[in-house]
């Protein structure tokens, strides 16, 4: 099941200059090396104990280089947890209390030899919840050299559900994000059981809208104002079960 995606998202702060190589290349697994400044979502459901996003890194120096990590907690939901090893492990801490985290201790990373010691973690605690974190690595005796990948955690009933490729030919939504709450979402599926539904979630995991769709509908038309600012989950159900989910992003009207 695949469960986490890859969004270009670039962060002028700590972008390394055009003409210094990358610290090191940050790896999504099962995919190639992340863009400096990438945004990696990971999908999960409220009732995970931890949902846990791994990336890989690679070092790109000629020599053993001491790589320290910091992170940003730019968004967490209140009454979850959550922590992130880098070798070491911090204890799970409560969302809020940590804007800017430092590792435990830098760790000294091989030229070309591949460390899986990087995990970042959240503890949903039943909630339904969204959660941001920005993930600076640096060389510890230049400190201006750096890679940083931003987190996002998605946490939802069916969120992360694996998509039913076999009837879902496509479910996309557009424009998303939204100026006025207006979207377009266009459907095409292989087969229809006659009792088929869109169903849409605010951020709390409430249901605000069921609308039932006559067979063979292309298009679900949401007009401006039919959703507040905010995120949303869309899913698709066919005789109740989850065909395919897409977040929906409003962002003012």
């Amino acid at each position: 099941m695949r469960t986490t995606a890859t969004l270009a998202l670039v962060s002028s702060l700590f972008l390394a200059t055009a003409a210094q190589a990358q610290l090191l290349n940050v790896y999504l697994p099962g995919e190639g090396p992340l863009v400096n400044g990438t945004t990696v979502v990971k999908y999960g459901q409220p009732s995970d104990n931890i949902v846990s996003q791994q990336l890989p890194v690679v070092l790109n120096a000629a020599n053993s280089t001491e790589v320290g990590l910091k992170r940003y907690e730019l968004s967490a939901t209140a009454g979850t947890d959550n922590y992130f090893c880098w070798y070491d492990c911090w204890l799970p801490a409560a969302a809020g209390t940590h804007p800017l985290w430092y590792a435990i201790n830098p760790y000294t990373l091989q030229p070309g030899v591949q460390f899986n010691g990087f995990y970042a973690d959240v503890m949903p605690q039943g909630l339904t919840s969204d959660h941001s974190f920005l993930f600076v690595w640096y060389d510890v005796a230049d400190t201006t050299d750096s890679v940083s990948v931003r987190i996002d955690f998605e946490i939802a009933e069916g969120a992360g559900i694996a998509e039913r490729t076999d009837v879902v030919n496509t479910f996309s939504a557009m424009p998303n994000p939204s100026l006025d709450g207006a979207v377009n979402l266009d459907i095409d599926l292989a087969k229809w059981s006659g009792h088929e539904e869109l169903m849409l979630r605010d951020a709390t995991g409430r249901i605000s809208m069921r609308r039932n769709i006559t067979q063979g509908t292309r298009r679900v038309d949401l007009q401006a104002g039919e959703l507040a600012p905010g995120v949303w989950m869309a899913t698709l159900l066919s005789d109740g079960a989850v065909l395919a989910t897409r977040r929906l992003v409003v962002a003012g009207h």
